[in-house]
């Protein structure tokens, strides 16, 4: 009976993992934007969240949010209305930030100020479905920024 018991809890979850692989993982229904009423922003923080070891597509995470905001915000980094940085979790200093946005490893993150002091964070889930296409990445990350911050050049 024991015997049986097991071969069925293995096919069970043979089914399940064979059903999981079928299904089609797509970034339908992650929004490609911010919602910029929320507060009225007058700072954003952008944040490449990673660890002391890298994947591949970690690292493509902040090349392509680098480039982005390099040629697209250049006005707003200098002014600081937007604040870009890679942020090692691993380091000590860097732990509160860490907790702040609650990055618990490879990630982009936004953090939004408002006029009246309001805070809001998201994970940027969106950006890493175009790790492959730095142009939809950049639009993705402008279609979010640019309500926020002002419009890109």
């Amino acid at each position: 009976m024991k015997t049986a018991l097991k071969a069925g809890v293995v096919l069970a979850l043979l089914s399940l993992f064979i059903i999981a692989g079928c299904t089609e993982n797509t970034d339908e229904g992650i929004p490609d934007s911010v919602n910029s009423d929320k507060f009225g922003a007058l700072k954003a923080e952008l944040y490449h969240f990673h660890t002391n070891s890298q994947c591949y597509s970690c690292v493509i995470l902040g090349e392509l949010a680098n480039e982005t905001v390099q040629t697209y915000y250049k006005p707003q980094l200098e002014s600081g209305k937007l604040i870009f940085e890679h942020v090692n979790i691993d380091e000590e200093e860097n732990k509160e930030l860490a907790e702040k946005y609650g990055a618990g490893g490879s990630s982009l993150m936004i953090g939004v100020y408002g006029k009246d002091g309001e805070f809001y964070h998201e994970n940027l889930v969106g950006a890493l479905y175009r790790l492959n296409d730095p142009e939809s990445f950049a639009e993705y990350l402008k279609n979010i920024l640019d309500p926020l911050i002002g419009g890109s050049s």
